[in-house]
């Protein structure tokens, strides 16, 4: 299986207090040998989110473990076109929130997230999500 996992994701996965439903599921996703694989936005915002630079060291020693996953023009190109079929839909999507739609749709992964608006998303497309409908 092939996992892009989201920043709200990762969030979850890194928090220090305790067992969580995506903890378990990324580390049931390791064991079970998934590819794991993040982007360079995803990478960026981790990073922003420690302060502390020894912290910010380590996580970027931990990172280097997964594949980043780069857009290209026609990334971008095909995006647009989803975003502007949600909005035909009448939902209203973020630029960075459909960027990553269509690349774990192009790149053939389901994406490991805990935010909703991807799945308002993934009813205008074939995107993949896990944790699945609760």
């Amino acid at each position: 299986m092939r996992v892009l996992v989201d920043t709200s994701a990762w969030s979850h996965f890194l928090r220090r207090d305790g067992e969580n439903e995506v903890r378990s599921l990324f580390r049931t996703l390791i064991v079970d040998g998934a590819q794991v694989f993040l982007t360079g936005l995803i990478y960026q915002e981790l990073l922003t989110g420690f302060r502390s630079e020894p912290r910010r060291t380590e996580l970027i020693r931990r990172l280097t473990a997964f594949e980043a996953l780069v857009p290209t023009r026609s990334t971008h190109e095909k995006a647009a076109r989803l975003a502007d079929k949600c909005l035909r839909g009448g939902v209203t999507v973020g630029t960075v929130d459909v960027l990553i739609a269509q690349l774990a749709i192009e790149r053939e992964c389901a994406l490991l997230t805990t935010d909703d608006d991807y799945r308002s998303i993934a009813k205008f497309c074939s995107l993949e999500l896990l944790p699945g409908p609760s």
